[in-house]
């Protein structure tokens, strides 16, 4: 299905990479997402963001990889 719609399969992945892991239990991290730049570099595409901005909890913030080059 990835390939069909010419989307990078790591956009499942790369948040369990060991760097981001370690960051997200030293910051108490709820999860991760990623920016609209980021996703658009995984080929997710036809989306619109509209002051995109995720909410994030104080003691559980939410990482936001922001890059993925």
């Amino acid at each position: 299905m990835y390939k069909h719609f010419n989307v990078n399969h790591d956009l499942l992945t790369v948040g369990l990479e060991p760097s981001l892991r370690k960051a997200a239990i030293k910051k108490h991290a709820r999860g991760w997402t990623y920016s609209p730049k980021a996703l658009a570099s995984l080929g997710v595409k036809n989306i619109i963001f509209n002051q995109w901005q995720p909410r994030s909890v104080k003691h559980f913030p939410l990482l936001i990889i922001k890059d993925v080059n």
